[in-house]
């Protein structure tokens, strides 16, 4: 379970957070060390979609997972992990990191290719065959190296 630390406020964004990530559920996408950049919600019923990586609560610990099924209610997993939350109720979405002093921005439109890496994590549960969800595993290693922008790979400096 991807965990999160204390919440530090953007001031720049009056909706915006900056949450330091502490797990490993969503590596590789997102890896210990990294610092999200969450837009907390400003109402009850969020437009998110498939694919979107959503920030909520899970047995009273802030977590960071991948929202894979919204109907009837919303279904998030982390890519790295075996177990869907059924419980978790999201109170905000990653629009980017920062990693290492660089800032990758992928904004309201979301992380490319994240229907692809919402399928692979469905992929990835408890219920398939080891081999599948090793195979799953490494296609979202691949698609999370190639899914940066060329000319984000390296990042902005953040100022």
């Amino acid at each position: 379970m991807n965990k999160v630390m204390p919440v530090i406020a953007d001031p720049s964004h009056s909706n915006m957070i900056k949450i330091p990530l502490t797990g490993t559920s969503m590596w590789p996408v997102l890896k210990p060390g990294d610092t999200l950049f969450v837009e907390v919600f400003s109402h009850i019923s969020p437009v998110t979609e498939i694919g979107d990586i959503l920030i909520g609560r899970l047995n009273g610990e802030f977590v960071a997972h991948r929202l894979i099924h919204q109907v009837p209610h919303n279904i998030m997993k982390g890519d790295f992990g075996l177990y869907v939350d059924n419980e978790n109720h999201p109170f905000g979405r990653v629009l980017g990191i920062e990693r290492a002093h660089k800032v990758i921005w992928w904004g309201l439109s979301g992380q490319p290719m994240k229907k692809y890496f919402a399928y692979l994590s469905k992929i990835r549960s408890s219920e398939k065959p080891r081999i599948l969800r090793r195979l799953a595993l490494t296609i979202i290693h691949l698609l999370s190296m190639c899914s940066i922008p060329a000319e984000l790979k390296y990042g902005q400096e953040r100022s």
